[in-house]
């Protein structure tokens, strides 16, 4: 685990740097990741996968009967993302836990940390929202920003202690490496999207009528989210690398430290 209360000292680490490590680290981390979770992973990819699929089905349905209604598909849209927050909770949750020790996973409630990954997505796009009206770049560059936010939650001992908000150490974490966070987040979209069009060839999005090539665009996009994340999740934890860490002081050194 990390702790953002050591970085107010700490020199800064040069983005080209941290892309450098981030990229020599991503891979094992990706596969130690799916060595300890995969199941989970896989689970909760096709879960996400088949919701998603629904819902595109249930507003084909509303829109092929003619009918226009504004209510029910807000509706339908307030539900999707709902499912997006939960699937995004649990996706962080899951990647962490495979590389907390035993110790430091029970140093915070399970149900805490998830009850706190929620509200902390619904700040971030509460912050992103009220500045659309100022045009989109300031929500955009407010989203790049609070990339972090599901880090700090999970693994900052700070935040867990309640000494740090979420939303404000990712914005300070963010500072310098603006344009490497948003590379990360568009090349992410970008693959995602390349693989489920290169899956489908222009076929049917339907699992039903398209199984194989849904499937396929399935798999890409699991392995390509879990390395995605994986990147992130190790710049993050290479902004830390160059912090000092704080021995405790032994009995003998506190004696004669009190002593003096």
């Amino acid at each position: 685990m990390v702790d953002t209360s050591l970085l107010s000292g700490a020199k800064p680490r040069p983005s080209l740097r941290l892309f450098l490590e981030a990229i020599r680290l991503v891979l094992p981390t990706s596969a130690h990741i799916w060595r300890e979770a995969w199941f989970i992973l896989v689970g909760l990819h096709v879960l996400q996968a088949l919701a998603t699929q629904f819902f595109a089905y249930a507003t084909d349905q509303i829109y092929a009967f003619g009918r226009e209604d504004i209510l029910l598909i807000a509706l339908f849209a307030a539900f999707e993302l709902f499912l997006t927050f939960l699937w995004s909770a649990l996706w962080t949750l899951v990647i962490c836990s495979a590389i907390l020790t035993p110790h430091e996973w029970e140093s915070a409630p399970l149900r805490s940390r998830f009850n706190q990954l929620m509200v902390e997505q619904v700040r971030s796009l509460a912050a992103v929202i009220w500045r659309l009206p100022l045009l989109i770049v300031p929500a955009l560059v407010e989203y790049v920003r609070l990339a972090f936010v599901p880090f700090v939650v999970t693994l900052d001992r700070a935040y867990l202690r309640g000494d740090a908000d979420a939303l404000q150490t990712s914005r300070e974490l963010s500072r310098g490496h603006f344009w490497l966070l948003t590379m990360t987040l568009v090349v992410s979209a970008i693959l995602v999207w390349m693989a489920e069009d290169l899956a489908l060839a222009g076929g049917s999005h339907s699992f039903i009528a398209n199984p194989f090539g849904v499937s396929l665009g399935w798999i890409l996009t699991l392995f390509i989210n879990l390395v995605c994340t994986a990147f992130l999740l190790e710049l993050f934890r290479g902004l830390f690398r160059n912090v000092p860490k704080i021995e405790p002081s032994t009995p003998d050194q506190t004696t004669h430290q009190m002593s003096r």
